[in-house]
C-alpha cells in the first residue's frame, strides 16, 4: 500500500511497511523456489539470509 502525503510543496510518498515486508516475503520466497528447481543456474548458496 502507498500512501501520499501533503505535509510540504508536492507530493511525498510512504509505503506501509509491514505490507512491505510480506511482498518482500513473497518475492524471497519465489525466488528460492525458482532456484530450488534449477540448481545448475546457481552457483552459489542460496538462503534468506545471505
Amino acid at each position: 500500500m502507498v500512501g501520499v502525503a501533503r505535509e510540504r510543496p508536492g507530493w511525498d510518498c510512504f509505503v506501509n511497511y509491514r505490507r512491505a515486508t510480506r511482498v518482500r516475503n513473497d518475492l524471497y520466497e519465489r525466488v528460492l523456489v525458482d532456484f530450488s528447481e534449477a540448481p545448475d543456474r546457481v552457483a552459489f548458496p542460496v538462503s534468506r539470509n545471505r
